[in-house]
């Protein structure tokens, strides 16, 4: 009896690690100083001397039974090993830094492999660079960190999304997990509707763009949700203008998982209590139910949800003390919105890594504005049902990606509703549907020529489809890279971008005219061809860059002068065609130094267009256009618990449309006069140059399984008007515009607490 028990122990010791189940060690690997994604780093199991090699991107994936060794190893840079045991999927970083011993020759050879990819302008940014950038109110946003490069703006502090480059807000396509996002800002632009607490990485690409990517004109900005584990976490925050909150938690270990995030603003909620109002309020949630459906197999489902509002009446935004009578009524702006999607992952890797997706999805949102005796709402939606496919090899001197996907879209634009004297104006309108096919089919080649050359290049076609109405529309791209030096690389890209859905706005209100749309196919497409030249300089413990682009628009829309967008049954019977052109060049300095790190970026840039129906066919300057546009970012840890943190921002004055005389017509019946606006040249004149500092000290600190951070800090310190809009006032018989802010000094104090 007790040989046949040694016998079975034995026999199980032997076929233990046989039984082990496998799981996937998944991972990004970075430089450690800069931040920038590694090509070409082996991920070695020394016990059976296989492995891989990162990707493109800087990604790897290997299989792993129970307890292995990893080694990461790259030429110029030390090794690290480590020890895993698996018990499900795991995502990890991993930062190698450069081994100073080795001969400048031999480090000269990694920053080459490193400039694998050579696409200029692209910036990536992981949950822990986030929040070491100021945030507002305590809140470390994703967005608004890219606020912090050159090349990236906002539109003002009731715009929500990004202009970049001399685009509009709707020409950044966003993805969250490969899927298109309609919602990618507040109407109060502090906040982006993205909690970085569900956030793995976000990247940015404002030049060179990724074959797979298309569709848009301005950029492309890319957010992977971080993945679900098999443990519990919850977070809480609390301040005065936030509450938030996030867990995370297993429903069926390794089966099924959930991820719930939220937030709310709350000065609408505690100024009442000492006697004054707040204009603002915004929510947002967002709850992720992840499924393990079989080996290599996931389900994915992701509900969102936001809402704002925004009271624009003259008693309750910061202005000026003077009290002359304002000419146009108190009035109310409120927007609610709402997102959802879901989506079916595939993935394998082997000698090729194939991606597979099947998604549906769903936006819908209600504006209106509201001014005594009458109210105008709008509603708009988009619905979706995409698929799509690729595939990657990566190879030490050569890769390439291919891949196809199509998008069937379900597009309701502007069903109207309005009340009182609006309706004898606006009446009734049904909303415009469209039923649009969206398709695109890429590949990509990208190739190692020696030490010093990495060139990319490759063909996007989209394809377009309603009805019987088929249109193709080719972006060719190509990219160089060149190592000058040990520190110094030279880019180049050249690149098309085409575009039919787009949001449609009326250029002398944002909201609640938006709404998204598709031309009609035998309509000429928006399209844009970009050059962009860079240089990226790196001595020690600094990193230099400056790009110069240009980028030729046609196909451009926008409302003709005097339109109603909301009186028409087709909208496209309002819009016009034009062209246009933004050049500029930007900017990026940083300092990293044992705890301290600074950071300036600075932009240069021109925004021009050119319609035959708008301002008597003469160019003008874009509404966005924003000549100058400086921040500086200070971060300084003082020791293990506290750091301090210094946001400064100065830019050029929003654009605008200048009134000149006004004609007062009687009212009918004895109703309200009709005052007839008379303009000037089309966004000729600017609002004042805005700047502002914040500040915020932050301390922190761990109790076992527990952590607790406190912030202090304030926004707009030395309460700097932050031009908002623009209101008419008489004075001495004299037509007068004043600048109007939203919001002046806002201190702020937070606590989160992690367990």
């Amino acid at each position: 009896m007790k040989t046949k028990s040694l016998l079975l122990l034995l026999l199980s010791l032997t076929l233990a690690p046989a039984m082990l189940h496998a799981h996937k060690l998944k991972g990004v690997i970075v430089d450690a100083n800069s931040g920038e994604k590694m090509f070409g780093v082996t991920i070695l199991k020394p016990a059976t001397h296989t492995g891989t090699l990162s990707d493109v991107e800087g990604y790897f994936e290997i299989e792993l039974n129970g307890a292995e060794e990893v080694r990461f190893s790259f030429l110029g840079y030390s090794t690290i090993d480590r020890h895993y045991y698996l018990s499900a999927d795991t995502f990890v970083r991993i930062e190698l830094r450069e081994n100073v011993v080795e001969m400048a020759e031999t480090v000269v050879r990694p920053k080459a492999a490193i400039m694998k990819s050579p696409r200029v302008s692209s910036t990536s940014l992981s949950p822990k660079d986030i929040r070491l950038l100021p945030g507002f109110a305590g809140e470390a946003d994703i967005v608004q960190s890219f606020l912090s490069f050159p090349g990236v703006k906002k539109a003002g502090d009731a715009s929500g999304g990004m202009l970049v480059r001399g685009g509009g807000s709707d020409q950044n396509l966003v993805l969250l997990d490969g899927v298109p996002v309609y919602q990618s800002g507040h109407i109060i632009s502090f906040y982006s509707p993205f909690q970085s607490e569900l956030i793995r990485e976000a990247n940015l690409y404002k030049g060179f763009v990724p074959g797979g990517f298309g569709g848009r004109l301005s950029s492309v900005l890319t957010l992977e949700s971080a993945p679900a584990t098999d443990s519990l976490s919850t977070e809480l925050g609390l301040g005065v203008l936030l509450a938030k909150g996030y867990v995370q938690a297993p429903i069926v270990p390794g089966k099924l998982s959930i991820q719930a995030a939220g937030r709310r603003s709350l000065p609408d909620l505690v100024w009442p209590l000492a006697g004054q109002t707040f204009p603002a309020r915004f929510y947002d949630g967002r709850v992720i139910l992840t499924a393990q459906a079989a080996k290599g197999h996931s389900l994915r489902f992701l509900a969102y949800g936001s809402g704002d509002k925004l009271d624009a009446g003259a008693n309750t935004v910061s202005r000026y003390k003077d009290t002359e009578t304002e000419l146009i009524p108190e009035m109310k702006m409120l927007t609610r919105s709402g997102e959802n999607h879901l989506s079916l992952q595939h993935s394998y890797s082997g000698k090729l890594k194939v991606t597979n997706q099947i998604y549906a999805s769903r936006f819908l949102s209600h504006n209106s504005l509201q001014w005594p005796g009458n109210a105008l709402r709008i509603r708009s939606g988009i619905s979706d049902f995409g698929v799509s496919s690729s595939i990657h090899k990566t190879g030490k001197k050569h890769s390439f990606d291919a891949g196809l996907g199509w998008i069937h879209h379900e597009i309701s634009a502007m069903e109207v509703v309005s009340t009182g004297d609006l309706q004898r104006i606006i009446g009734p309108k049904a909303a415009e549907k469209r039923r649009v096919g969206e398709g695109s089919l890429y590949f990509m080649d990208q190739l190692k020529l020696g030490t010093r050359w990495i060139a990319e290049g490759g063909l996007r076609m989209a394809i377009w489809q309603e009805g019987r109405n088929i249109k193709v529309l080719p972006e060719p791209k190509l990219a160089f890279s060149y190592l000058a030096g040990s520190k110094l690389r030279v880019q180049a890209s050249v690149l098309r971008n085409t575009q039919y859905l787009q949001k449609v706005s009326s250029s002398s209100l944002a909201l609640p005219t938006d709404a998204w749309y598709v031309l009609p196919l035998h309509h000429t497409a928006q399209s844009a061809i970009m050059g962009d030249l860079g240089l990226n300089w790196t001595p020690k413990s600094w990193d230099i860059s400056l790009s110069v682009y240009y980028k030729k628009m046609n196909g451009l829309t926008e409302f003709r002068e005097g339109a109603l967008p909301f009186a028409e049954e087709r909208l496209i019977d309002e819009l016009l065609q034009g062209k246009g052109k933004a050049y500029g060049a930007d900017l990026l300095i940083s300092y990293r130094f044992k705890g301290f790190h600074i950071q300036a970026a600075y932009s240069l840039s021109w925004s021009k267009r050119q319609f035959d129906g708008i301002n008597g066919g003469r160019e003008y300057f874009d509404r966005f256009d924003r000549r100058h546009d400086f921040n500086i970012q200070l971060v300084s840890q003082l020791n293990k618990h506290w750091h301090f943190s210094a946001s400064f921002f100065m830019a050029s004055g929003a654009r605008y449309t200048p009134r000149v005389a006004q004609f007062v017509m009687p009212g009918t019946g004895g109703s309200t006069p009709v005052f007839l606006p008379v303009y000037g040249e089309r966004n000729s004149l600017r609002l004042s140059s805005s700047h502002r500092l914040d500040l915020a000290v932050t301390y922190s600190k761990t109790y076992k399984k527990t952590s607790i951070q406190i912030q202090a800090g304030a926004y707009n310190v030395y309460n700097q008007l932050q031009s908002f809009r623009l209101e008419t006032i008489e004075r001495e018989g004299k037509l007068m515009l004043r600048e109007v802010g939203l919001f002046g000094m806002m201190p702020s104090l937070s606590c989160t607490l992690k367990f």
